[in-house]
């Protein structure tokens, strides 16, 4: 009797998480907004995006910036170079992972990367305090991201928040796992993710002490 309410906890646990899951995945799917709607740096990483694909070129000129060689004809979000041309203020990591599904889905790859990586990080953040903490807190982390508001307001664009979150994340699960298993595998694996991150977002350079 004691094994089947064990067994029936666990079932109705997991239906649960898969409600949630499935009903978050719904919703942000069905909101997506454009990377053309947005004249933040969801834009610039579409833009940039396509720039890299098509063309090769992370910079970009124009013939007054060539001519003059001044601030006032650098696009508002970029930076001026030596050569007269100007780059995004923004790392490099989201427009390149954006090229992979600009390859498979073209304009519709763009608008879904955004909604795809909330959903990744709400089960791998859930996975990962699964296996740290136990199924409980699993189920409670799950609740709390899939209701923050944060996590849904940025997942709709193109931005870089919930992929460095993600990325981040599964660095510090595997340096907790080499912590206490003191396998250097989990450390080598930790590394990459911790210096990826800083070409995701440059905030992610505070982790080089670490390494």
């Amino acid at each position: 009797m004691f094994n089947i309410e064990i067994i029936n906890s666990d079932k109705l646990l997991n239906i649960s998480k898969f409600i949630v899951i499935f009903f978050f995945a719904i919703v942000i799917l069905f909101n997506f907004v454009p990377f053309f709607e947005n004249v933040s740096n969801s834009y610039l990483y579409g833009l940039q995006t396509i720039r890299l694909l098509e063309e090769g070129s992370w910079a970009v000129s124009n013939e007054f910036l060539e001519e003059t060689g001044t601030w006032d004809f650098v696009p508002s979000g970029w930076k001026k170079t030596i050569h007269d041309t100007a780059i995004p203020k923004h790392s490099p990591g989201l427009p390149v992972i954006g090229t992979i599904f600009y390859l498979i889905g073209g304009l519709y790859g763009l608008f879904y990367l955004g909604p795809i990586v909330a959903i990744a990080l709400l089960v791998v953040s859930e996975r990962i305090a699964t296996n740290l903490f136990g199924k409980y807190v699993g189920f409670i982390t799950l609740l709390f991201l899939a209701t923050n508001g944060y996590i849904f307001s940025t997942g709709k664009f193109l931005l870089s928040d919930n992929l460095f979150a993600l990325i981040t994340i599964i660095g510090f699960f595997y340096l907790i796992k080499f912590i206490f298993e003191k396998n250097h595998k989990y450390l080598l694996i930790a590394s990459f993710l911790f210096v990826f991150s800083t070409f995701i977002r440059a905030n992610g350079i505070m982790y080089f002490p670490i390494e």
